[in-house]
């Protein structure tokens, strides 16, 4: 299944734009300016799912193929792009004479940035870092591996609202699996951006409860929580050495660190 859209709309920014056009398809009244032309492009096929939105404002562009996911956000003097595959996810940015990018998965983190003045890394994996520089001076290389990280964060923050408003997420987190006999329950990170767990909780239907303690998990990263026969080889994320979950069924809800529940994960015995 293939479709082009092409509908003129005026906004301010590009989840604005979105929702003014599906307003325009939907034949509700907008006021349009020509010089603002757009277009939402989407194609589904067995390769996978494409989808675009194109405004004044950039480009918005999501691919699946797979089980990889790229979303690439295009804005005058700069790209962005985030890469999520099932056990690793990418972010990068490229501007004028700079570029910065991370990888971060279960194992192992890493960041690399370049410009003019010279190229930095940063790797740590199995509790240990090391640090690479190649230039002249680390100072004002370090001042634009910073200017590019801070574009990066709040590029990787639009292309989050951007997944939302144009449906292509539902939910922020969500539980994905809550396995009774094996006693674990398992969410996962679906914002492009790292997820600080610190004051989380997850709870059960009779009020027992595990709190995370100081924890970031990388976009697209799961997290399951183990109780009863896990318990015993488990190394993170261990709730208690009793059994949890009910045969009769149950409800996983899943809370903040201001203690406002963000999804549940029910099932029946």
């Amino acid at each position: 299944m293939a479709s082009l859209v092409a509908v003129p709309i005026a906004s301010t920014s590009l989840s604005e734009e979105y929702d003014t056009a599906v307003a325009t398809l939907t034949d509700q009244p907008t006021e349009i300016a020509e010089e603002s032309m757009r277009t939402v492009e989407e194609v589904e096929n067995t390769d996978g799912y494409k989808k675009k939105v194109e405004t004044q404002e950039g480009t918005f562009k999501y691919v699946q193929e797979g089980q990889s996911e790229k979303l690439t956000l295009e804005k005058p003097g700069y790209t962005a792009k985030t890469v999520l595959e099932p056990d690793e996810a990418a972010q990068k940015i490229t501007l004028p004479e700079k570029y910065f990018e991370r990888v971060t998965s279960n194992s192992k983190s890493v960041s690399y940035c370049r410009s003019p003045e010279g190229e930095m890394e940063k790797k740590t994996e199995k509790g240990e870092t090391s640090k690479k520089f190649t230039g002249t001076d680390q100072a004002p290389l370090k001042r634009d591996c910073e200017d590019a990280k801070s574009i990066l964060v709040d590029s990787m923050e639009e292309i989050t609202q951007l997944s939302l408003d144009t449906g292509l997420m539902n939910k922020d987190v969500e539980i994905v699996d809550l396995n009774y006999t094996t006693e674990s329950v398992t969410f996962r990170n679906n914002l492009v951006i790292p997820l600080d767990l610190e004051g989380w909780s997850i709870e059960d239907s009779s009020g027992h409860s595990y709190e995370f303690e100081g924890r970031e998990i990388g976009p697209g990263e799961k997290v399951t929580v183990k109780s009863a026969d896990l318990y015993e080889e488990c190394e993170e994320h261990c709730w208690t050495s009793g059994y949890v979950w009910s045969q009769d069924g149950d409800t996983a809800k899943l809370f903040n660190g201001n203690g406002e529940e963000i999804t549940r994960y029910s099932y029946e015995g």
